[in-house]
């Protein structure tokens, strides 16, 4: 075979492999598709049986599957549909592992689970809602690589590329729901066993709670930051400081340093937030249970989807926006400790709920070079 004909062989062989694993790609996408899909069958069942159980009732799905902050701050959707629909059979739809957020809320009728944003398309193409607020922003990641939400009820113009600069979340998820966007303070409803379950952790009287890690890694702030930071309050005051999350990103050998990371609850840490001094961490799902319940707090925020101004809070947090939310205008892991405890040594939250409890003696700024 001369050169020019190997080349061209090569070249078609090359091609045809490309196609061959392009075609299996497709139809691995399809078959991933088509079982989420069919997952939701036994769902949208319920749902008909719920209907047929309620004659005369429209059955109204808010639909909103994830994430713990994207859920808490929605929440004043729920009266505000209550609102218009006053009649109506209200649910939410929701993944399992977020349903104890909805499940005990006096304002809803039924929480349905959800395991996937594919699920939620099969559902709102089967019109078994016959209203259905859909606040989820169009063109979201699903859980098959490569395939996103394909938004059918709201308005499909709010997307992830755009979100951030329509508002809050109550704001950015209503419009893309199609509902009136709203400023609101969310609020939680815990199961009345939560409080004996966070009791038998045997808490300090006082303590600081501390969340260190998101669900996105820009988010974050580096560890030993974190470890500095919590030094310094634990040397400086007379508190207690609990790291939550699922697991602890901080080493720190101290008596009054607690690690309940991976051992709480969802509701258990909303809890524990309830009975915090104050709230200290970055912008998560924590940050909004801080916000339901009115912590004072210390939020750390940089640059987010190329904003150095997005608030994610109505009510508390966003009232208080100037003394809550500390701001670095670039990644978040670039800002410096010693900046950090200025911020919160000229905080009036922080002198107002700790002020009392600080050493005599001991210096304003510690030896600190981050």
């Amino acid at each position: 075979m001369t050169a020019p004909k190997a080349e061209q062989h090569s070249r078609l062989v090359t091609r045809s492999r490309a196609a061959v694993r392009f075609a299996l790609d497709e139809l691995r996408t399809w078959s991933l598709v088509r079982k989420a899909k069919q997952r939701t069958a036994d769902v949208i069942e319920q749902l008909k049986g719920i209907r047929a159980a309620n004659p005369g009732r429209p059955l109204c799905g808010i639909l909103l599957i994830e994430h713990i902050g994207d859920i808490i701050a929605c929440e004043p959707v729920i009266a505000q549909v209550r609102a218009s629909h006053p009649n109506a059979l209200l649910l939410w739809g929701v993944k399992p592992a977020y349903a104890s957020l909805v499940r005990s809320h006096p304002g809803l009728d039924a929480v349905v689970c959800v395991d996937s944003l594919l699920g939620v398309e099969r559902i709102v193409q089967s019109h078994v809602f016959d209203i259905i607020v859909d606040l989820h922003v169009n063109s979201k990641a699903t859980e098959v690589a490569g395939r996103f939400y394909r938004k059918r009820a709201g308005d499909r113009t709010v997307d992830v590329a755009n979100y951030v600069g329509v508002g809050s979340l109550l704001q950015s998820f209503s419009k893309a729901a199609g509902i009136e966007p709203r400023s609101e303070q969310p609020a939680m409803y815990l199961p009345k066993d939560v409080v004996a379950a966070v009791d038998r952790h045997s808490l300090p009287e006082h303590f600081v709670v501390v969340h260190a890690h998101s669900n996105y890694s820009p988010k974050d702030w580096p560890p030993e930051k974190w470890r500095d930071l919590v030094r310094f309050i634990l040397e400086h005051y007379e508190t207690s400081v609990i790291e939550i999350g699922l697991e602890s990103k901080i080493e720190l050998d101290h008596a009054r340093f607690i690690r309940l990371c991976g051992k709480l609850s969802i509701t258990e840490t909303a809890e524990l937030i309830r009975r915090a001094d104050f709230f200290i961490g970055i912008d998560s799902g924590p940050a909004h249970m801080a916000n339901a319940s009115r912590r004072p707090a210390l939020l750390l925020f940089g640059r987010y989807a190329g904003s150095d101004t997005f608030n994610p809070f109505e009510g508390h947090f966003r009232d208080a926006e100037a003394t809550v939310i500390f701001r670095y205008a670039g990644p978040l892991r670039e800002q410096r400790v010693r900046t950090v405890i200025q911020a919160l040594e000229a905080s009036p939250m922080w002198n107002e709920a700790l002020g009392k409890h600080r050493r005599s003696g001991a210096s304003t700024i510690p030896p600190i070079s981050q």
